[in-house]
């Protein structure tokens, strides 16, 4: 009975600090982001006061009790216009709303359409083609990677336990990688060195055939995301960011296309037209191979996995 309760509390504990997570990142968030603010609003005060830059002990002109009177009651109007400005990255909404909706525990919802991030991005284009709303909540990769700022454990004991676990993991980690580099064996434990070292910031399952056809199509977009990526790497020219362009929107649009057959149309019309769209989409990548000769392993790649989509 004493076992069946203990682990009752512990599961409870456990289901609390899960549920109640993701519904303090922003308030923290936001309070830290605030609190860097004032504190510079605060410090840039005082060197305008004293017209020099300032130092720790020094003396200036002002008292500190005076200071203090003027300098909170600056503080709290900045702070109630920050709070009530719109924020651009987060969809116009205010800091006060969001804080105001979380303590609420109210989800954030949009429309997929206002969900996408990046216009070209093939991977953004599909997801704004789901049905329904999309979720979104602030996360804390804008936090100080310390304890005072640490949602997961109730002492710094427990924080510092979980510091050495990932230490040793990394140590761990590193030790059999530059192993594996000794050895000469691939980089990529998921297939053929010579083809997954060509992408370097997707990944994709190359055996997916039992995989629906979503996914699958949703793989190809992956490294098609890549390759926008790289196009938008090249020469800042104005003729090459112009042919760069180009390429991208013919690249989305033939892709697009070839997702509508896919996905949308009647089996007799898809089969009728599959060819001709891939056609064009390989018309795409064999312009990108003359225009980018540097990324011709990347277009037949991806060439080859659209082909082998097929197959499966």
């Amino acid at each position: 009975m004493v076992i069946a309760r203990g682990a009752a509390a512990r599961i409870e504990r456990v289901f609390v600090r899960v549920s109640l997570r993701r519904f303090r990142y922003a308030r923290t968030r936001y309070v830290l982001e605030l609190v860097r603010m004032l504190l510079g609003e605060s410090w840039q005060r005082l060197d305008e006061l004293r017209g020099v830059p300032f130092t720790a002990g020094g003396s200036g002109p002002l008292a500190v009790g005076d200071f203090i009177a003027s300098e909170v009651s600056r503080l709290a109007d900045i702070r109630d216009q920050w709070l009530e400005a719109p924020d651009a990255e987060h969809h116009g909404r205010t800091p006060r709303s969001i804080i105001d909706r979380e303590r609420a525990r109210l989800p954030e919802a949009m429309s997929a359409h206002d969900a996408v991030i990046d216009a070209d991005c093939p991977c953004c284009q599909m997801l704004a083609e789901l049905p329904g709303p999309m979720f979104w909540h602030l996360d804390g990769s804008g936090m100080d990677d310390e304890f005072a700022f640490d949602l997961y454990h109730r002492t710094r004991e427990e924080w510092e336990e979980e510091r050495r676990r990932w230490e040793e993991r990394n140590r761990r980690f590193d030790a059999e990688w530059a192993e594996r580099r000794r050895l000469g064996a691939p980089d990529s434990a998921f297939g053929d060195e010579s083809e997954e070292s060509i992408w370097t910031s997707s990944f994709c399952a190359e055996d997916a055939a039992g995989a629906p056809l979503g996914v699958r199509l949703f793989g190809v977009g992956v490294r098609l995301a890549e390759l926008i990526g790289d196009l938008r790497g090249g020469d800042n020219s104005s003729d090459s960011v112009s042919e760069a362009r180009n390429l991208i929107a013919q690249l989305n649009r033939h892709f697009g296309n070839f997702r509508e057959l896919l996905e949308r149309s009647e089996p007799s019309l898809a089969e009728t037209l599959i060819h001709p769209a891939i056609e064009r989409f390989a018309e795409s990548l064999a312009a990108v191979t003359l225009a980018r000769p540097d990324l011709s392993a990347k277009c037949d790649s991806l060439a080859s996995q659209l082909a082998r989509l097929l197959v499966s």
